[in-house]
């Protein structure tokens, strides 16, 4: 699993087989009690057993995964739950010796179906198995796609911490109990490049034997710790950041995606990685290459926003009511023989709801904000409904204001929410 490190797999496998062990022995006896019973009815039966077990075995090994994944810390990506359907479509396959004797067995009744096509059907009963039994791994994975917290991050480096001490078999409280070559050894063994640079990060923080009380007492440690412990730690840091946060990657990855929105939504996340990994850029501080990573990362983001945009205004479609004839209503005033056209923005309206369907699945706002948004939104569909004029587009603009603020708040609506609203104010005239 290129989610854990050996000693969390171990962890996983080990809980596996113990969740495993209670419902192999009564699938056991099962089949046992199958064996005896009523040889027209065998086939179907331990066809049946086979399929209820092999639905037991992916749901135990999944809920293993879930709580390695809690224990550690981790959160499963896109590339993670493929690797985990992919092995559990072999799984769920195999151990069918009982279903072909069964099958075989000479006093058992004429079959309709052949053997391979008895056990095609299984097989493709078996593999429609797997979807289901990875629906909370792909849960999991949908709630933590746009990142991992400062507190998760921090929780991974603790864990990592401790697997480094059990993994030296001594207790490391100083940089001076260190050498680069074993801290280097143990972070080759982590698969994620920004786990490496928690890990590493951590590291920084021991304290240095030489300093006390921001006091230098010992040159010859501080020298030593400096150059081949912190030295070598920042370059490798460097490293590490520059192979994740490669553009060219970036955008291959990014090409790849099913959709604009996903396209979308990965950019947004690379670009608050990138903005959490080198924090001077949260405070609008830029190295040249700091400054040019983040404008293409922007430029990216915008290209497929505008392509959104073009595509909701491309499908635009508008609904026309002509009224002809004597009309007495509120639609149309006038007098006998009228003719009028009431032109209502259906797309408008749909985008508002689709957001505010979004606002009220929010987990991170509280009541009283997506009443807020809520009354903004609603009343942007009343302003659509007037003639265009300066008043109603500083109107719309001081709502739709009000509303990027709430949704700001919510790290589940950023990346789903804004695109929704670029069209939203597009639709007002780009206010």
């Amino acid at each position: 699993m290129r989610l854990f490190s050996p000693p969390e797999s171990e962890l996983f496998e080990s809980l596996f087989h113990e969740r495993l062990q209670s419902v192999r022995e009564k699938h056991f006896a099962e089949v046992n009690r199958i064996h005896y019973s009523n040889v027209q009815h065998k086939l179907n039966l331990l066809i049946s057993e086979h399929k209820k077990f092999k639905k037991e075995y992916l749901e135990v090994r999944v809920a293993a995964y879930l709580e390695t994944c809690e224990r550690t810390g981790r959160c499963p990506d896109r590339m993670d739950c493929q690797e985990l359907a992919a092995e559990l479509t072999t799984l769920v396959r195999g151990g069918t010796e009982d279903i072909v004797r069964a099958y075989k067995d000479p006093l058992g009744p004429i079959r309709v179906q052949t053997l391979e096509r008895t056990m095609e059907v299984l097989d493709i009963e078996l593999g429609q198995l797997v979807a289901p039994a990875m629906a909370p791994v792909v849960v999991l994975a949908s709630k933590g796609k746009l990142g991992a917290s400062f507190v998760t991050g921090s929780r991974r480096a603790s864990v990592r911490m401790a697997e480094f001490v059990q993994h030296l078999g001594r207790q490391c409280e100083t940089l001076g109990d260190l050498d680069w070559p074993e801290i280097k050894s143990f972070t080759d063994t982590i698969a994620s490049l920004l786990e490496r640079v928690d890990f590493l990060r951590e590291i920084e923080k021991l304290p240095d034997d030489g300093v006390v009380n921001n006091t230098l007492v010992d040159p010859a440690k501080r020298a030593r710790n400096t150059n081949t412990v912190i030295r070598p730690l920042q370059e490798e840091i460097g490293g590490l950041l520059s192979e994740h946060f490669d553009l060219e990657r970036i955008q291959e990855e990014a090409a790849t995606l099913a959709s604009n929105g996903e396209e979308l939504e990965y950019l947004s996340r690379v670009l608050r990685d990138y903005k959490k990994y080198h924090p001077t850029t949260l405070k609008n501080s830029y190295s040249p290459s700091e400054l040019a990573f983040c404008e293409a990362i922007k430029l990216e983001i915008q290209l497929r926003r505008d392509k959104q945009l073009a595509l909701a205004m491309s499908e635009q479609r508008s609904a026309t009511i002509n009224i002809a004839g004597d009309n007495f209503g509120a639609v149309m005033q006038g007098g006998h023989g009228n003719v009028q056209n009431v032109v209502v923005n259906v797309q408008l309206n749909a985008k508002i709801d689709e957001l505010l369907q979004l606002i009220e699945q929010s987990s991170d706002l509280g009541a009283l904000e997506k009443l807020k948004a809520g009354s903004d939104l609603r009343y942007l569909k009343e302003l659509s409904a007037l003639e265009e004029t300066n008043e109603t587009r500083e109107a719309a603009r001081t709502r739709l204001d009000d509303v990027t603020s709430i949704i700001s708040l919510s790290a589940d609506l950023v990346s789903l929410g804004m695109p929704i609203l670029q069209m939203i104010r597009a639709l007002f005239g780009n206010v």
